[in-house]
């Protein structure tokens, strides 16, 4: 008669009431989840200077969208979180959006906003911001961001080419050394471009402008 292993008995019904007490639970939080509502909802918008030109109410549209007119009393389980998410990002001024629910059943929508870094005139008389990785903001109307103004760029906004690009990583390079000088930053009333995309520099004081050529060994000179 084979021999009882009382020990290995014990050990493997601790494994199944252990397996069997957290699948209960599991359940039992899904099912609470499935009945959980919204109790409300919080806008947190970030940006390095605190600009804001993302306005809180344009968030609320969106949410309202995808989660209809009334946010707080809804089932969790019916908000499309991603599809939230990906839609505020088509908003160029916003660089993340991430949104969750926390253990209270609070919708929380974090954003992070874009830091402008120069401001270009187009010859054809367009106007724009551009951010640390070069990407185009559009103006906003009850906002105005303090940064180095370039004028003369040539590029068409609809269809920009590899010149263009590099030309605007260049207005983004000297923007950010002119912002770090406070002499400079100072000074230097605008940047014009000219027809050879070299940058000439306006002071604040006289009428005489500087031609300075690109970016290349932008420290010494």
């Amino acid at each position: 008669m084979p021999k009882i292993n009382i020990r290995r008995i014990l050990y493997v019904m601790l494994w199944v009431l252990l397996a069997t007490g957290t699948l209960t639970l599991l359940v039992s939080a899904y099912a609470k989840n499935q009945t959980k509502k919204c109790t409300d909802l919080y806008i947190q918008i970030d940006g390095p200077n605190n600009h804001f030109f993302v306005d809180k109410q344009d968030v609320i549209k969106v949410i309202r969208k995808y989660a209809g007119n009334k946010v707080e009393g809804k089932l969790i389980n019916s908000f499309k979180l991603q599809n939230i998410e990906k839609e505020l990002e088509k908003n160029p001024w916003i660089s993340k959006a991430v949104l969750y629910f926390d253990i209270k059943g609070r919708l929380n929508a974090e954003l992070e906003e874009r830091e402008p870094v120069a401001r270009l005139f187009t010859t054809d008389g367009q106007t724009f911001y551009i951010d640390q990785e070069a990407n185009v903001l559009p103006l906003s109307n009850e906002h105005l961001a303090e940064v180095p103004i370039f004028t003369g760029f040539s590029g068409n906004l609809q269809k920009l080419n590899k010149s263009d690009l590099g030309l605007m990583q260049s207005i983004r390079y000297m923007s950010l050394y002119i912002q770090q000088d406070s002499f400079l930053n100072t000074m230097i009333d605008q940047v014009t471009i000219n027809t050879k995309n070299q940058f000439e520099l306006v002071p604040s004081l006289g009428k005489q402008e500087i031609l300075f050529g690109d970016t290349t060994d932008l420290a010494k000179k």
